[in-house]
């Protein structure tokens, strides 16, 4: 009997492989000899090789055309038992789709995250575990697998190993601590002043340098953690993939929040304290429940703030009792949708220019208030609260804007006062908080930033106009049943 040949698809990012692996790695376990082809992103085709558990890495550039068809047209050349799709978005669904692949193993609409993928699926898996590694072992499951989850190894080459020792023999350090204060999200992120706070307390404490990891586009980020270290002067470091993982590996413990590295320090062993905000670790955590006792050099420490629950998790609740309160009518749609087009613009162009983690963006709406993306979000309800045409809608919205997007505005002054100094401040003294100046200030500290469509999808602004459209759609349906 032939060994099954399967297609595995993950194109990103750095954690989100990590917690693929132990489902690829249960799928190898039971299948020693298949042929496993992994379909990743060129920047993580080191990583997914690293892990040995891929007879073939193929890498795929998913905005280039070219690279696309020339994947398909690969796919089309070969027999696939299946194609597991362990990332559940369009671009990943559509590959086998068109790449002739039969069988066809991804997650059901309860899981997945964009609307309508499973439907390029012939196997749709509705999970009933709770964290994204026991989730990607229930797609291993359904193709065949014993155990949907197993253990692994990554192996770090000799040469980034010792590239790494010679760095810190210069740098006349031994024993150290690798924080990891970047993320995705600006939300995710501990502030830069805290993790400067730890740099001195465990120089102070215990004698220990601190080494500060950062990602591109995190330059300005780890700069404010070394400012706020003072005397401690922690080093910053930014290397290849292959160096970071040596680092990381005979590092003392690893400190950072919900972020590529800090699953990477955990896959390879390492002690770590990891920081959540508003992602739940009991679904994005550290996950090491396999590691054998005789590899774990230590355990992981997870830190959650108590206020974690986010306006993102909140909103689901607060749009429910909108909509039930909800008495809408074609006119108060039509003038909702007017002013909810208006917030949306508004948003969209100040997402255009702004570069999160990199220059305090001070340049077009941004020069007339500090946050025009939460004035957007305001004009956003205000055309929500209207379409409704209840009261008592919009005194949900009314109240749940200000109660928590005051905090935030007041969270993200605090980071950027932190991270900028003197620069923000002259920023805030010439710009308003939340309501528009009429001229344009020019604040000399800030960054001359300009409207990029690269940025407004790097922000992911387009997510706000397809809540604005369900939440239209929701309520014309609404209308459309009080008629009857």
């Amino acid at each position: 009997m032939a060994e099954p040949r399967f297609l595995v698809l993950r194109l990103g990012s750095l954690g989100d492989i990590v917690h693929t692996f132990p489902a690829v790695a249960g799928l190898r376990e039971s299948f020693p000899r298949a042929e496993i082809a992994w379909l990743t992103h060129p920047r993580w085709s080191f990583l997914v090789e690293s892990s040995s558990l891929a007879s073939q890495v193929w890498a795929v550039e998913s905005r280039s055309f070219a690279s696309v068809a020339r994947t398909i047209r690969r796919l089309r050349q070969a027999h696939w038992d299946a194609a597991i799709d362990y990332q559940g978005l369009w671009k990943t669904a559509t590959l086998p789709f068109l790449g002739g692949v039969r069988r066809r193993i991804g997650f059901s609409s309860e899981t997945i995250r964009e609307f309508g993928v499973p439907l390029l699926y012939t196997d749709r898996v509705r999970c009933m575990t709770t964290h994204i590694a026991d989730q990607n072992g229930e797609l291993s499951l359904r193709a065949g697998a014993r155990r949907g989850v197993a253990d692994f190894a990554l192996r770090v080459p000799a040469a980034d190993d010792s590239a790494v020792a010679a760095y810190l023999r210069r740098a006349g350090i031994d024993r150290y601590i690798v924080l990891s204060p970047g993320g995705g999200w600006r939300s995710k992120c501990w502030p830069a002043e805290r993790f400067g706070e730890l740099c001195r307390r465990l120089r102070q404490s215990v004698g220990l340098r601190c080494i500060v990891n950062y990602g591109p586009g995190e330059d300005d980020l780890a700069a404010a953690v070394r400012t706020a270290s003072g005397d401690a002067a922690p080093l910053l470091y930014n290397s290849e993939l292959g160096q970071l993982m040596a680092l990381l590996r005979n590092a003392l413990c690893v400190v950072g929040g919900d972020t590529g590295p800090l699953h990477l320090a955990i896959a390879l062993g390492t002690p770590a304290v990891a920081l959540f905000g508003p992602t739940d670790p009991a679904r994005n955590g550290p996950y090491h429940r396999l590691a054998r006792p005789e590899t774990t050099t230590g355990e992981t420490i997870v830190l959650r703030a108590r206020d974690s629950i986010t306006r993102v998790r909140l909103g689901y609740p607060v749009a429910v009792a909108v909509l039930w309160f909800a008495r809408p009518n074609p006119l108060s749609i039509l003038v909702g949708v007017v002013l909810g087009l208006l917030g949306l613009w508004l948003r969209g162009y100040a997402a255009g220019f702004l570069h999160k983690h990199e220059i305090l963006t001070a340049t077009g709406p941004y020069a007339r208030t500090r946050n025009p993306l939460y004035l957007g979000s305001a004009i956003l309800a205000l055309g929500t609260a209207v379409a409704t045409r209840s009261w008592t809608s919009a005194m949900i919205l009314c109240s749940y804007f200000v109660l928590f997007y005051s905090i935030v505005m007041r969270r993200e002054e605090n980071e950027l006062q932190s991270r900028y100094g003197a620069a923000f401040g002259e920023y805030a003294r010439a710009v308003p908080l939340f309501l528009p100046r009429v001229t344009a200030a020019k604040p000399s500290g800030g960054g001359k930033a300009t409207f990029s469509f690269e940025q407004y999808k790097k922000n992911r602004e387009y997510q706000a106009a397809i809540g604005f459209l369900l939440m239209i759609g929701l309520l014309l349906l609404i209308w459309h049943l009080r008629l009857r």
